[in-house]
């Protein structure tokens, strides 16, 4: 029996985004006990404390930019040479290409959304837009985690015992409401929940991978909206996220795009 334990962080979520995402790993709890273990010596290696994909791109630019001005450094990454950053996001993103890892990507476009209220011809039902963006950022979210559990686990003949959500801690009261909300129905219809947690990245290392996965995916999305397209992937990570047969809504891959310029 496999007792499925889900970390997701969100990316684009504040005000100004023109696109939000929710994204989170789907693996046994037994496989998380060792991707700890092989993540945290990772992060000894290179003497960081936790990984913030933030915080690595601002690191990387400050880095190959010696000559401007930089008012703000993330002390944390600073003592890593621009070659010692790249390596460690190398070796991190190497511990995600790994098959007992399934993952899952939920896109939302703000304007869209926004728009479609009024639009008599909108893509979803009335009631999804009484919802607030982020409500239906969740709710999309879990529903995927949701059909990914059936066809990898369920209709695969790998039973279920339980599955828990571990979200970034945002510590922000609507969106904690919104996740228990959304969980609520599908206790209802009987899926085998445990309570939800919400911890930091630093408290959860899995998390730090979620936010890698979500932040690379809305780099993904943002720049393709600008005829941006990648020449070759950056990571193991880009061909992760690039090979994926179900993509979500409004996700364009590589593969069906004659590349414009190229982008890191």
């Amino acid at each position: 029996m496999s007792n499925l334990v889900i970390y997701a962080d969100e990316s684009g979520t504040h005000d100004g985004s023109t696109h939000s995402f929710v994204a989170g790993w789907i693996a046994d709890e037994s496989f998380w006990n060792g991707f700890v273990e092989r993540w945290q010596s990772v992060l000894n290696k290179y003497k960081v404390e936790c990984f913030h994909f933030t915080e690595w791109t601002k690191a990387c630019y400050i880095k190959n930019n010696p000559d401007k001005n930089h008012p703000y450094q993330p002390d944390g990454l600073m003592h890593l040479s621009s070659s010692e950053l790249n390596n460690f996001f190398q070796e991190l993103a190497a511990l995600l290409d790994n098959p007992s890892l399934e993952f899952e990507i939920s896109i939302l476009e703000r304007k869209k959304f926004f728009d479609d209220k009024n639009n008599p011809n909108a893509q979803h039902a009335p009631s999804v837009y009484e919802k607030n963006p982020e409500g239906y950022l969740v709710n999309d979210f879990i529903e995927r985690c949701t059909r990914r559990i059936l066809q990898v686990w369920q209709l695969a003949g790998k039973p279920v015992q339980s599955v828990k959500f571990i979200f970034d801690d945002r510590n922000i009261v609507e969106w904690r409401q919104a996740i228990k909300k959304e969980l609520a129905d599908y206790e209802k219809w009987k899926w085998p929940l445990l309570p939800v947690e919400f911890k930091t990245k630093k408290q959860a290392i899995p998390i730090q991978a979620a936010d890698m996965l979500a932040y690379r995916s809305h780099q993904f999305t943002v720049n393709m909206g600008k005829g941006k397209v990648l020449a070759k992937p950056m990571s193991v990570l880009d061909t992760i996220i690039e090979r994926r047969v179900h993509c979500p809504p409004g996700w364009v891959r590589h593969a069906d795009i004659k590349p414009k310029r190229s982008q890191t």
